[in-house]
């Protein structure tokens, strides 16, 4: 039978990785909206109105989505990084070596 082990504080390490970039990349969208909106100052008409109306509109719809999904990503490496799962995979690994 293969064996596998996982570093879990490597594991730690990736999940706080991912955060971060989670942050930068809400601060990134924030920012970019910010100028997408100041568009405003020296674009003006139907045009410009479309621009950031079509800007928005995709923030809106895919920006929760990403977000979620990145962060069920973090709860997903923080579950292999719980104590609880090192002494779940002892008592796995001792069941299996006892067949």
């Amino acid at each position: 039978m293969s064996r596998k082990d996982i570093d879990t504080e490597a594991m730690n390490v990736a999940a706080a990785q991912v955060r971060d970039a989670i942050d930068k990349l809400v601060d990134a969208i924030g920012e970019s909206r910010s100028t997408i909106q100041s568009l405003g100052n020296a674009w003006t008409g139907r045009g410009s109105r479309a621009a950031v109306e079509a800007y928005l509109g995709f923030e809106a719809k895919q920006l929760p989505a990403y977000r979620d999904a990145l962060n069920e990503f973090v709860t997903y490496l923080k579950g292999f990084a719980a104590p609880s799962y090192e002494d779940v995979e002892r008592s796995n690994s001792a069941k299996a070596d006892q067949i």
